[in-house]
């Protein structure tokens, strides 16, 4: 069971498009997987048009309730999610006293492993910043996506995230890797995209993924109507560039074996 968190502290760049549209590639070729929302604004949950869970989300993190009782299915063969509610943005407050507060949800994923039907893959979708239910998605990750969009206060975002990631990786997740940051709202027919684009590239290498998610309007169509992009617009730029994305992952986590 590989868990991959998709994170970053600006919102707008694409998470929860990520997080739905890999989990419905990866479900789509034939390997099961759990989304799980932590975001409060519980944009992956409508995506997927689950239920609103109530306070089920922040019982699960804050240990008094099993991750696996919030497990739903969605309109997709092979993928089930963990939904969010308002609820979460009561998870600070909640988990300020605990003593594990940034690994609850390592920990509810441990127990999770010892169930049954287990996912070939877990996405973690979180909310902008580096709050603590952030920092618990990535204590409980193999590794992280960063979704950055092509404009220059995300490049400063992601700066910044990758200083507070050092730290995860010191405190909470020594064994955390970087799966690859993705370059989302990519339009290079203009200069500012692409100056971005190539700076981004320049400072991080090959920690950058080679699949850039074009800017297309059907990516934010297809929230609407709660479909992936692969089902509402199937030779749209959004599609193709998904596909590819999971392409890439799938072959990089070949070589890393």
């Amino acid at each position: 069971m590989k868990i991959f968190t998709i994170a970053s502290i600006k919102g707008g760049s694409g998470k929860s498009t990520t997080a739905f549209n890999l989990g419905a590639a990866l479900a789509a070729s034939g390997k099961k997987t759990l989304l799980i929302d932590l975001d409060p604004q519980a944009n992956l949950t409508l995506w997927a048009q689950a239920s609103d869970p109530g306070p089920l989300p922040l019982e699960m993190i804050t240990d008094r309730r099993p991750l696996r009782d919030l497990v739903t299915s969605t309109n997709l063969d092979r993928l089930q999610i963990c939904p969010a509610s308002e609820s979460l943005v009561f998870a600070p407050e909640e988990l300020s006293a605990k003593r594990n507060r940034d690994s609850c949800l390592k920990t509810q994923i441990e127990t999770f492993r010892h169930g049954h039907n287990l996912p070939a893959y877990i996405l973690i979708d979180t909310p902008p910043g580096f709050g603590i239910l952030t920092r618990n998605a990535l204590a409980a990750a193999d590794a992280v996506i960063i979704p950055t969009a092509t404009q220059f206060l995300n490049l400063s975002g992601l700066i910044s995230f990758m200083a507070h990631l050092e730290e995860i990786q010191e405190q909470l997740n020594p064994t955390l890797k970087v799966a690859g940051i993705l370059l989302t709202r990519v339009d290079r027919r203009t200069r500012h995209a692409q100056e971005i684009a190539n700076l981004t590239r320049k400072q991080y290498g090959k920690a950058v993924l080679r699949t850039e998610i074009r800017e297309n309007v059907k990516l934010a169509e297809s929230v609407s109507f709660g479909k992936p992009i692969f089902t509402y617009a199937s030779t749209s730029h959004g599609a193709e560039d998904y596909k590819a994305l999971t392409v890439e992952l799938l072959n990089n986590e070949r070589r890393r074996r």
